[in-house]
């Protein structure tokens, strides 16, 4: 028997092959617009609870860009965890409630990129920032401007208590809590779109810019929890 992939596929399949010829110019302008949409996601999940977001601080290098202005939102987002949770900060191998739900909630955030990724013909393991032969480094740059949902999930189940088992994983009933809080987030509208659905119409429009290159595709999402329904 032989399997006829639909026609649609084979203009699916473009992006794949476009991703690899980027030059390196445009891969980290895709990624500094990944990571601006973060920011701006955060400054919206900030302004939800009341604080002030805080200014920018440019700098031409990207990695150097995006670690000085994730420290200043840190900063900020742990005034909305207890004294214990900011004394560790964001440590992803540490073995505390806080991190430990954190990387949960990114966990289900690379899953369902990754997934829109694939169905649009991209190769999930070729980044634009993040660079692994042995993982999806694309999902990782393409989740950033998502994260701030992950982060809201988090805030939400920590207040609802958290806990570490006898092995220092979290409690079955921890990961219920996060896992919820994640999936009702992006279960929820912004602009009549629900979030599950933006991640899916962004990689979509991910893959028309790249083969278009038209700069009036908007591939980029931005979080704002004051907008949700």
């Amino acid at each position: 028997m032989q399997f006829v992939l639909p026609r649609w596929w084979s203009c699916f399949r473009k992006s794949g092959e476009k991703q690899y010829k980027l030059t390196d110019e445009e891969k980290l302008e895709i990624a500094r617009n990944f990571i601006l949409a973060r920011f701006s996601g955060l400054s919206n999940l900030l302004k939800y609870y009341k604080l002030d977001p805080p200014q920018l601080v440019d700098n031409n290098d990207l990695l150097v860009w995006e670690a000085i202005n994730s420290r200043l939102f840190w900063d900020k987002i742990f005034n909305l965890f207890p004294k214990e949770v900011r004394d560790i900060g964001r440590k992803p191998r540490h073995s505390d409630p806080f991190n430990k739900s954190l990387s949960l909630a990114y966990a289900l955030l690379y899953a369902i990129c990754t997934r829109a990724l694939l169905s649009f013909g991209f190769d999930p393991t070729y980044g634009f920032m993040h660079k692994s032969r042995y993982s999806t480094a694309l999902s990782f740059d393409f989740s950033e401007m998502f994260k701030p949902i992950a982060i809201h999930a988090v805030i939400r189940a920590y207040k609802k208590g958290l806990s570490l088992d006898k092995e220092g994983e979290l409690s079955k009933d921890s990961v219920n809590k996060v896992s919820k809080e994640f999936f009702d987030l992006i279960s929820k509208k912004q602009n009549n779109e629900s979030i599950y659905k933006a991640i899916y119409n962004r990689a979509l429009k991910l893959s028309q810019y790249i083969r278009k290159k038209d700069k009036s595709i908007k591939y980029t999402f931005t979080y704002d929890p004051r907008k949700l329904s």
